[in-house]
């Protein structure tokens, strides 16, 4: 909870500075942090995840809320819904060039306007390696083979100092895959 902090302090002036009507949250988690924020929001939250159990129990938890909705969801696979921002912290570090690019893809079917998502602050010149979906690697969206243009629309500094949370309008998402190469 404590790593958050700026990002629940920033988040909702964010949402309202983008006019979020709609914010889907996936993968959302067990919503350690942001149960924080969600009583507060002014938007409507969509909350997904990929574990059908977890989804049950947040909807027990949290569905009573008028503005709150929880589905099962795959975020590479799955017809993502519609929102004005997707919220993707902390998710793409942990899957393959292969698994990314089923989700950008996917993103760039949705009717989604924009992406939040992770990227680590390269301190230390890493450069960004291929993994197995599930395993955890140091994570730079602006280096090959990603190759984020810096045309974003904001970032929040997440995770204690060590990463961004950046957002770019789907038309950067779509410049950015295009360069996608993965071998």
């Amino acid at each position: 909870l404590a790593r958050t902090e700026n990002l629940r302090n920033a988040l909702p002036a964010s949402l309202d500075k983008l006019n979020v009507k709609v914010l889907l949250d996936a993968p959302c988690g067990d919503l350690n942090w942001m149960r924080a924020l969600l009583p507060e929001l002014k938007c409507k939250y969509h909350g997904a995840d990929i574990v059908p159990q977890l989804v049950e129990d947040l909807n027990k938890r949290f569905g009573n809320l008028d503005h709150a909705s929880f589905d099962v969801l795959d975020i590479t696979r799955s017809k993502l819904p519609s929102a004005d921002l997707m919220l993707c912290r902390d998710c793409l570090f942990h899957l393959s060039y292969e698994d990314i690019s089923k989700f950008m893809n996917n993103f760039l079917k949705s009717k989604i306007k924009y992406l939040m998502t992770t990227s680590h602050i390269n301190s230390t010149d890493f450069t960004n390696r291929d993994i197995t979906t599930g395993d955890w690697r140091w994570f730079d969206l602006f280096l090959p083979p990603f190759n984020f243009s810096h045309n974003y629309e904001m970032k929040i500094e997440d995770g204690g100092g060590d990463r961004f949370l950046y957002v770019w309008h789907k038309r950067e998402i779509r410049k950015a895959f295009a360069k996608f190469k993965i071998n």
